[in-house]
């Protein structure tokens, strides 16, 4: 890292969320009180908001609070103001980091300790886990992504090395909902030494849960995300075992546990051809058949069994 780059550039892409927004940075602006701010490049894309995002943002750089902000002209979708972010950060890593997602208290300092004098490819952060300490190297990238699997796509738990960025096309990602997904995916193959780190005090996530969704969940999730991990994990035999793991893993935890769900958030989600989806990308594998009856079935044993 040469003396002028900084070592995290925070992107935050936002759209009609300002009080969220206000929220997210007031807790930055916060964390920024105890740390080398040299160390840090903030960076947020407003897309087109129509609400007082601008004006929020501007409350604190009035205040001092170092910030390259740009509105765009028209509303590029999700996927373009993540291409932004990933096309503006000048940092040796980058957290795409949602404006629902807002860091806890010592949280950045604990952030950039981890980051300082390495070199990792993606940074995973397991926000939900009952260990709540420690970290993982792994010097196996298939292994890594193998164990962080689905939770890959959670925007905010991964920091990434900005170093092959330039080497994707995001514009072909325009679309899937998960640009940010190529770019963490090729990063972990390619530096091969990266990190699952265990901590629960990192961010809350999802403040705003109620703004959320609005899309098709197994178009996303199914078609787009199985696609994606397919292109980059079918280069070799280990490639394809880690992708056939991953496919499995997110029917059984994401894609089984949604669908049994999906009357309570039809409000947030649409479900159309659900079925055909699912067909199509798990037909071919016998667990698509026994997984769901065995999730009922165990379902059922805790009900009739528990204390």
């Amino acid at each position: 890292m040469n003396n002028t780059q900084p070592l995290l550039s925070i992107c935050i892409p936002t759209y009609n969320r300002a009080k969220i927004l206000d929220r997210a940075l007031e807790n930055i602006e916060r964390e920024l009180k105890s740390i080398d701010i040299n160390e840090i490049e903030l960076v947020i894309f407003n897309n087109c908001s129509k609400d007082d995002t601008q004006e929020i943002v501007y409350k604190y750089i009035n205040k001092g609070l170092s910030i390259k902000y740009s509105k765009n002209e028209v509303n590029v979708g999700a996927d373009g103001n993540f291409k932004n972010c990933f096309e503006a950060a000048k940092g040796q890593y980058l957290w795409l980091l949602s404006d629902d997602d807002h860091l806890k208290e010592r949280s950045l300092s604990y952030v950039l300790d981890l980051l300082r004098d390495t070199n990792y490819g993606l940074i995973h952060f397991k926000v939900d886990t009952k260990e709540n300490k420690g970290t993982k190297v792994y010097n196996n990238s298939y292994s890594f992504l193998s164990d962080v699997n689905y939770l890959i796509t959670f925007i905010s738990a991964n920091i990434v090395n900005t170093k092959f960025i330039k080497e994707i096309n995001l514009s072909k990602y325009i679309g899937t909902s998960l640009i940010q997904l190529p770019v963490y995916l090729l990063t972990a193959k390619k530096q091969s030494k990266n990190i699952i780190v265990f901590n629960n005090n990192i961010f809350t996530p999802a403040v705003d849960v109620n703004t959320s969704g609005g899309y098709n969940f197994f178009n996303i999730f199914v078609t787009n995300y199985l696609a994606i991990c397919k292109e980059y994990l079918s280069d070799s035999t280990e490639a394809r075992e880690c992708y056939e793991k991953m496919k499995r893993k997110q029917y059984e935890i994401v894609v089984i546990s949604f669908f049994f769900a999906f009357y309570r958030n039809r409000k947030y989600f649409s479900i159309k051809n659900c079925h055909m989806i699912l067909l199509k990308n798990y037909g071919t594998n016998l667990y698509f058949y026994y997984l769901p009856f065995y999730r009922i079935i165990k379902g059922i044993y805790r009900k009739l069994f528990k204390a």
